[in-house]
């Protein structure tokens, strides 16, 4: 098995199951996972993503020998390679940042739910890592070698600060809090081992008629029993209980005091948000 294609640095996830904490407290984590599937879906991008060692952070003791002996990775990356860069996608310029989401393979979830399942448990123990990126930027006119003038942007500055220290109650990495793994709702449409979206069969909007949502458990075995060219099985991690408005207007209040006139941004950019399980 060879390593996938090069990604692109960044394009939009599915929706599925969810990890997060009960709003309020100091929060870390929403992780939602999807199936995703079929001849159509895209080829997986590749990260060196880590297998866990002592010194990473987990959401509960976690027997690092175990996942050491048996090669799990844990869809998390190092804060050298999460490099902020600019997006246009979709006509909307906004900041990516590197290893936003991460692709990872093991031929052993292609056929195992067992397996597969204890494998997104572990890296649903993993929290991502936020970041606040505030840019300042002025308008320039400048003249090339014929003479004309053009308007540019230049940057004045970029600060980019790592929050996933504050995620931690009193910034001890052990324990994390209560997180709760949620599965997606049968009522939201999602990738269920199709190429379009949908709401699980026998549920119109909000009105559910037949069994229950499936479990974890219950998705890891579809995932398994589908066969297909090329499947996807997506957790998402997603900090809760940050209020982005509050931050940005007390620092938008901190930066103006100091009499900057500039153009100023402020964005939450949030690298290791998703883990997309490709098949082998």
């Amino acid at each position: 098995m060879g390593n996938p294609p090069s990604p692109k640095p960044y394009r939009d996830d599915p929706d599925a199951v969810s990890l997060h904490t009960t709003a309020g407290e100091p929060s870390y984590a929403h992780v939602e996972d999807d199936v995703l599937n079929g001849d159509e879906a895209p080829p997986p991008a590749y990260h060196d993503t880590p297998i866990m060692g002592l010194s990473t952070p987990a959401m509960a003791p976690i027997s690092s020998t175990e996942i050491e002996e048996e090669l799990l990775q844990t869809g998390v990356t190092q804060p050298e390679s999460h490099i902020a860069f600019t997006s246009n996608r979709i006509g909307q310029k906004r900041t990516g940042i590197g290893n936003e989401v991460n692709a990872v393979r093991d031929p052993r979830s292609d056929a195992d739910p067992a397996f597969l399942e204890k494998w997104v448990r572990t890296m649903a123990r993993f929290p991502p890592s936020p970041y606040i990126n505030i840019t300042g930027t002025h308008k320039e006119t400048k003249r090339d070698s014929d003479g004309k003038s053009k308007r540019e942007e230049v940057t004045d500055f970029r600060i980019m600060v790592n929050l996933q220290n504050y995620l931690y109650p009193n910034f001890i990495v052990n324990p994390l809090g209560n997180s709760t793994l949620k599965t997606v709702e049968s009522g939201e449409k999602t990738y269920r081992g199709t190429v379009l979206k949908k709401r699980q069969d026998g549920v119109k909007g909000d009105i559910e008629v037949g069994h229950a949502k499936p479990t974890l458990k219950e998705w890891c075995h579809r995932y398994c029993a589908k066969a297909a060219g090329t499947k996807v099985f997506r957790l998402t991690r997603t900090v809760t209980g940050m209020d982005e408005t509050v931050f940005r207007n007390n620092l938008t209040n901190y930066v103006r005091s100091s009499n900057y006139k500039g153009n100023l941004t402020i964005e939450f950019p949030v690298a290791d948000r998703a883990v997309d399980i490709y098949s082998s």
